[in-house]
């Protein structure tokens, strides 16, 4: 028997391709030992930040650095799929030395989608580095599940160049979109953080349990792109008036403001949709922790009476006044989209990103040092 190390961004992909194979007769994974990686944003490699980050140096950006994700172990701890019988082993990865192994053949299944090609092919490289099919025989699958798995994995498996070629052009717009998160997470730490200090909102959360219904992912809260495009659209009228959400005069109902994420459009002036993607306001594995940041920031409140309404802040008011204009992009989500389709034709994105986050975060220096006299 050999050892195949079979990665899928999710556990029903992983009993799906298993099924299928059986289905059709082919002992290809029956006849050898199974092991598998899930590979996603709860198992991929996270962000390490520098630690010599200096106020004046900055807005400006850097190369993405990554460490070992420690929610590894959790996520790939999963029992044996009951509904899979076969004669060899099949078992989870559950470290980083569980890669150490002579593995015949890597069998790669992703959402077909910029992010999900990105998560295989990051935890790859930083297990073995950027030369990894040097040493492994890789085959490349992305996938709806309008497609038939069993006969995409086959064709891969067989060497076709145009599912590979396809597959790392995505993850090519995916390692774009980190670089773009990666510098306005470390910009949004300097520049949003030093308002956070001005008005005593403690960014560092700890979970309470039961506090909301819908519990913060992470301790310490940094401000999102997300956080505050939707802050932005909350606090001022004029945009409460736009999108109909009367969220200053009389606040708005949780399940409405998440309706409006889902469904955001921004100005419409991009229309031409993503063959590869869908942005909104955050996605819906994240828009509840974005709304209940807000809330543990104290930028917006449940309503005393009725806790399924959202209400404002004077902290929020605040914190808005405190911000340049030039932080709302109104288009933000689709300007990125656009970006990473022209990743995906091989267009290199990275000064269009640089000069974005230099203008959009220049313009709060230049306000935080006139009402914080800053040097």
């Amino acid at each position: 028997m050999s050892k195949i190390l079979l990665m899928c961004e999710k556990l029903s992909l992983v009993s799906h391709i298993l099924l299928e194979y059986k289905r059709n007769k082919n002992n290809f994974f029956e006849e050898n030992d199974i092991y598998i990686c899930l590979s996603n944003p709860a198992t991929t490699p996270v962000y390490q930040y520098p630690t010599d980050i200096k106020y004046k140096d900055y807005p400006k950006s850097n190369n993405v650095k990554l460490k070992w994700n420690k929610n590894f172990k959790k996520m790939n701890s999963y029992k044996v799929l009951n509904e899979y019988e076969k004669g060899g082993d099949l078992c989870f990865i559950k470290n980083k030395k569980d890669f150490n192994q002579d593995f015949e053949e890597i069998v790669v299944i992703q959402d077909k989608d910029y992010i999900g090609a990105y998560y295989a092919i990051s935890i790859l490289s930083f297990v073995y580095g950027e030369n990894y099919e040097d040493k492994f025989n890789v085959s490349y699958v992305t996938y709806y599940y309008s497609e038939n798995l069993y006969i995409e994995t086959e064709k891969a498996r067989s060497g076709d160049k145009s599912l590979k070629i396809l597959f790392k052009d995505l993850a090519r717009a995916g390692k774009d979109k980190q670089y773009f998160q990666y510098n306005y997470n470390i910009n949004s730490m300097i520049f949003f953080k030093e308002i956070f200090k001005h008005l005593n909102i403690n960014s560092n959360v700890k979970k309470q349990k039961d506090k909301y219904k819908w519990e913060p992912n992470h301790k310490d809260i940094n401000m999102s792109k997300n956080m505050l495009l939707l802050l932005h659209i909350l606090y001022n009228s004029k945009y409460n008036e736009k999108f109909k959400i009367d969220f200053l005069k009389k606040g708005v109902k949780k399940s409405v403001l998440i309706d409006f994420m889902s469904s955001y459009k921004g100005s419409t002036k991009f229309t031409k949709k993503s063959k590869y993607s869908y942005f909104t306001i955050g996605s819906a594995a994240t828009q509840y922790s974005i709304v209940n940041n807000l809330l543990d920031l104290d930028l917006i409140s449940l309503d005393k009476i009725d806790s399924e309404f959202l209400r404002s802040t004077i902290k929020g008011i605040e914190f808005f006044k405190c911000l340049n204009n030039k932080t709302f992009d109104i288009d933000l989500p689709f300007r990125l989209e656009s970006w990473l389709d022209s990743s995906f034709d091989g267009f290199n994105i990275k000064e269009k990103i640089d000069s974005y986050l230099y203008n959009f975060f220049i313009g709060q220096k230049r306000k935080n040092n006139k009402q914080f006299k800053r040097d």
